[in-house]
């Protein structure tokens, strides 16, 4: 976060990476998920799915603030993959992000991955990979999160 002239604690601008792993599309969103930021995430995943691509995988662990306008693209998004049906999938946010998340219950309505890095028994990640289709012997499409760009 940065601090703005009289003190105050402004959002880092938005920063959205895009990768692509086989027919999954996997976009990570950091900063700031407001108007501005939502124009250019609405911009970025209109152009997906393409050229065989069945799923995004939105990854939203580094955003710091997300508003209305944010939750609105994420909510068309979803309606247009089901429209279009390809997968679409959140990986959870953290702090005010998550709030927001838990008083809105986005959950309800789009695919909300839990943190592949977060602490969870083998138990755990086995009943998640099985929600979200995976058998024990396929590749966690998660895995691509913990390689760092280059």
């Amino acid at each position: 976060m940065s601090v703005g002239e009289f003190g105050e604690q402004l959002q880092d601008p938005c920063h959205i990476d895009v990768e692509r792993q086989e027919e999954t599309i996997y976009v990570r969103v950091s900063g700031a998920l407001d108007v501005d930021c939502g124009r250019v995430l609405d911009t970025t995943l209109a152009g997906f799915p393409d050229d065989g691509a069945t799923a995004i995988i939105v990854d939203l662990r580094a955003l710091e603030f997300v508003d209305s306008a944010g939750l609105r693209v994420l909510l068309e998004h979803e309606l247009r993959s089901q429209k279009k049906g390809f997968g679409f999938s959140l990986i959870a946010p953290h702090g005010h992000p998550k709030k927001v998340f838990d008083m809105t219950n986005i959950g309800q309505v789009i695919d909300v991955l839990p943190d592949p890095d977060a602490p969870t028994s083998d138990a755990a990640k086995a009943a998640d990979r099985a929600s979200a289709g995976l058998g024990t012997d396929e590749p966690d499409p998660a895995d691509w999160l913990h390689r760092r760009p280059s």
